[in-house]
């Protein structure tokens, strides 16, 4: 049975409509990286006007929803479409290093600057915001 070349141009675009739905529903690498990076920009500096023992517990309770939200969104995108990840291993460990280090900075540098926490969050989001830009733009 051969196919007309009419019936060959709608059976490709079905083909190309069907791998644009599934890109769509796939995970996308650099969303998490823009989540924490906002994370870290936005609740970080959140130490430096509220209470520190209050804050705590919201920024506790904000990460751990954050780890639960980055932890579902890749096992449920990924229930049924390979994800091919373009970070190397180290990339997480690095960032979450980096992450740290700001963070421990912050206490030890309040007493000189009034802003540590802002500074601090800012400087531990900005990896991990170029590097979610770097991954958007190879995507």
């Amino acid at each position: 049975m051969d196919t007309t070349q009419d019936q060959a141009v709608r059976l490709l675009g079905e083909a190309d409509r069907a791998g644009r739905e599934v890109e769509r529903r796939a995970p996308k690498e650099y969303v998490p990286f823009i989540g924490w990076g906002l994370f870290n920009a936005i609740v970080i500096p959140g130490f430096d006007v509220f209470d520190p023992r209050v804050w705590g517990l919201v920024t506790i309770g904000i990460a751990v929803t954050g780890v639960v939200a980055t932890l579902a969104y890749f096992a449920i995108r990924s229930a049924r479409v390979e994800v091919k990840m373009r970070s190397p291993w180290w990339t997480w460990p690095v960032l979450g290093l980096w992450g740290a280090l700001a963070s421990f900075a912050a206490p030890v540098l309040e007493d000189d600057i009034g802003f540590a926490y802002t500074l601090a969050g800012w400087i531990a989001a900005v990896p991990l915001l170029a590097w979610a830009l770097h991954l958007r733009k190879r995507a």
